[in-house]
């Protein structure tokens, strides 16, 4: 793995909140650690209030082609730009 790799590996795991926990535990471990609902809903929520401070927008795209996803980027980059 390059040393590029590797750093965003660990500012992931450092975003996640996962640097210590997953030092400590093996393989299965790990897998059923992620598995869990609660650890997803934790991420999950993590991750929304990182987006929050920073003023990231966020675009579901669920069920959502290519294309909308597209669409919607580019409407949200439209909006900005006019403001």
């Amino acid at each position: 793995m390059c040393r590029l790799c590797r750093g965003k590996n660990r500012h992931l795991r450092h975003i996640r909140g996962l640097d210590a926990p997953v030092r400590e535990m093996n393989a299965e471990e790990k897998a059923s650690a992620y598995s869990e609902i609660e650890g997803i809903r934790e991420e999950v929520l993590r991750a929304k209030r990182l987006y929050a401070r920073h003023r990231w927008p966020v675009i579901d795209v669920t069920r959502k082609s290519v294309e909308e996803t597209a669409a919607a980027i580019i409407t949200k980059l439209s909006a900005r730009q006019n403001r």
